[in-house]
């Protein structure tokens, strides 16, 4: 299958979950087989990932070096190892590994954490992008577990992230088991001397036990004997007495459960031991002499110790690592808290992709998508104009944070609303995120779309008014002359309007104005701008238009008005209106051609009205 372009579905999570538990199952790892083991890991790696190779390294030389110890290439489904890289080569990929969960490098190349490994190791073979886990053994970094992918440059997801990890914490847990499996056949051996010893009943018995007491001690783990029968301590080594903060001659005769947190962990642990011999990971919270708490992953067998059965268990040190997810699963809790109690919304998305990754309820309602289905979805996908998006991201980029910005969404529903935002660019579990703040501006723009009309308009009868018909006059004669274009205007006056005033009224006069220009508009093209010159008068600009075409145009006008009507009390009555048009000359003024527009007005009134005449 490709790689993964959003959040895996339903079933490709179990099956995922299905490959890693058959894993944590695997033979190879519980027996401690650590190549066989490694082997299985990396193989699964690269189908998990879908990437071309997955290798595992381990730090050496005090950890200032890495060493390849199995690397799978998927292609020729083979298996190498050997490489190795300096930290001197490369300080700010080994500073990476020792503070990230993960280094998610979709550029490899360009990424400050993995570029020193270019002209070395990615561009010889071909790597893009770079997916590499630490992996830790008693809570310190024992190496990393790497996913090179060859071909496009490849963004990671955060589900592939946590396979990465969950996969690394898997070489770790093969890691220990291996030192397990080697420490439990040492315990093996330990036991058979022990019982030859105790068979024989020899004189060498004293120096058998001298050697028993320098394996212990020699062991890579802490190690505890306690007697069966009433569990008191027979033998620690070293690191077991300075784990619980016991001495060694004083630990011998202490009573086992006294340092377990719950009673009934031990007696689980010694049953299951008893049952089978042996019990390999099994989790507990203990304690030390003074109550320090910590967990520790535990390895017992029973085993004949000086005539007695004894419980021989090793310890293992994992609080760091449990402490380690408790955080992250708190971060996380905490960030959700923080959100839902914000007064506004607030979206959190990938810095680059713009995935979404927390959203408060507010958020959610303001975009109409429940927040479940909000997160993982892109947040360009909100916004009317993608470009402002990355208008936004740019903005924030550049200085680390942007205020005011504001911008046209369009919700789940289809609803448009224009919003201003906040935006702050930040860390959040090693992802590079943005985090915005929305507040709804569409009253707002609406009402200045009200006012920025306001003042254009006549209030009466809805037309543009003087001052925006000379302000637009200006630019369309600037443009005309520029182009060569026409330009005509017209002079409309309604005749015998003082007539209608004074039998009727204002309030008629008024609504007989309202009809006028209803009318006038009827024919009139968008770039044609109409507006009330003065109290029965109205002007029109005709841009791209010559004298014939304009006296054409104010034909219709004028037949248009004349058939419209308009009440008066219980009549229907009809205005009619005298139109003079005029056609730009080089150089002329707007005023001029008004002027001369004005002129043919007044002989068409004096020629009998309702008629048209050029000027």
């Amino acid at each position: 299958m490709p790689p993964s372009s959003g959040p895996p579905s339903l079933d490709e999570l179990a099956e995922q979950h299905k490959e890693i538990a058959a894993l944590l199952r695997s033979d190879e790892l519980l027996r401690g087989e650590i190549g066989p083991a490694l082997e299985k890991i990396t193989e699964a790696a690269t189908r998990l990932l879908q990437v071309r190779r997955a290798s595992v390294w381990v730090l050496a030389e005090a950890g200032a070096r890495i060493e390849c110890v199995d690397m799978f290439d998927r292609e020729s489904a083979s298996h190498t190892r050997g490489a190795a890289l300096d930290e001197q080569a490369a300080p700010a990929y080994f500073a990476a590994l020792r503070e990230a969960r993960t280094v998610a490098a979709h550029d490899a190349l360009g990424d400050a954490r993995t570029r020193e490994l270019g002209a070395s190791y990615l561009a010889p073979l071909g790597i893009t992008s770079l997916l590499d886990a630490p992996f830790f053994v008693q809570g310190e970094l024992h190496g990393v577990l790497c996913h090179e992918h060859i071909g496009p440059r490849r963004r990671f997801l955060p589900h592939e992230q946590l396979i990465a990890g969950t996969l690394a914490d898997l070489v770790g847990t093969a890691t220990i088991a291996a030192d397990r499996s080697a420490q439990s056949r040492e315990l093996e051996s330990l036991k058979d001397g022990l019982e030859r010893l105790v068979e024989a009943r020899t004189a060498e018995l004293e120096a058998s036990r001298a050697a028993q007491k320098r394996l212990f001690d020699a062991s890579p783990v802490a190690l505890v004997a306690t007697r069966l029968g009433d569990q008191r301590v027979l033998f620690v080594n070293q690191r077991a007495a300075a784990m619980f903060e016991v001495g060694l001659p004083e630990a011998v005769g202490q009573l086992a459960p006294d340092f377990w947190v719950r009673a009934e962990d031990r007696r689980h642990l010694v049953k299951a031991t008893r049952d089978t011999g042996r019990l390999e990971n099994f989790e507990a919270e203990l304690k030390t002499r003074s109550g320090k708490r910590f967990w520790a992953s535990l390895s017992a067998s029973v085993i004949a110790f000086e005539g007695d059965l004894a419980l021989v268990v090793g310890v293992h040190d994992i609080t760091a690592t449990r402490r380690a997810a408790a955080l992250l699963e708190d971060a996380a809790l905490t960030l959700r808290h923080m959100l839902d109690a914000a007064p506004f919304p607030i979206v959190v998305s990938d810095f680059e992709t713009g995935v979404v990754r927390f959203s408060n309820q507010r958020a959610a309602d303001m975009l109409e998508l429940p927040i479940g289905e909000l997160v993982g979805r892109e947040a360009p996908d909100f916004y009317v104009r993608r470009e402002d998006r990355r208008a936004l991201v740019d903005a924030v980029r550049a200085k680390g944070h942007v205020d005011g910005f504001s911008a046209e969404l369009r919700s789940h529903a289809g609803r448009t609303f224009w919003a201003l935002m906040g935006g702050r660019r930040m860390t959040l579990h090693g992802e590079d995120v943005l985090m915005v703040s929305l507040a709804d501006l569409t009253e707002q723009k609406e009402t200045e779309a009200r006012l920025r009309d306001l003042s254009i308009r006549d209030a009466l009868t809805g037309l543009f008014n003087r001052r925006h018909f000379f302000e637009t006059g200006a630019q369309l004669r600037e443009l005309s002359a520029r182009h060569g274009w026409p330009l005509s205007v017209a002079i409309i006056d309604a005749d015998d309007f003082k007539a209608v005033n004074d039998r009727y009224g204002h309030g008629v006069g008024d609504e007989a104005l309202r009809a006028f220009a209803r009318a006038s508009k009827k024919h009139l093209r968008a770039s044609d701008v109409l507006a009330r010159y003065g109290g029965e008068e109205l002007a029109l600009l005709m841009p791209e238009t010559d004298l014939a075409q304009a006296a054409q145009a104010a034909e219709r006008l004028r037949a248009a008005v004349a058939a419209e009507t308009f009440e008066a009390g219980a009549e229907r009555l009809h205005l009619t209106v005298s139109v003079g048009v005029a056609e730009q000359a080089a150089g002329e003024t707007l005023e001029a051609m008004l002027q001369r527009a004005d002129t043919a007005l007044y002989r068409a009134k004096s020629a009998g009205k309702n008629r048209v005449e050029r000027g």
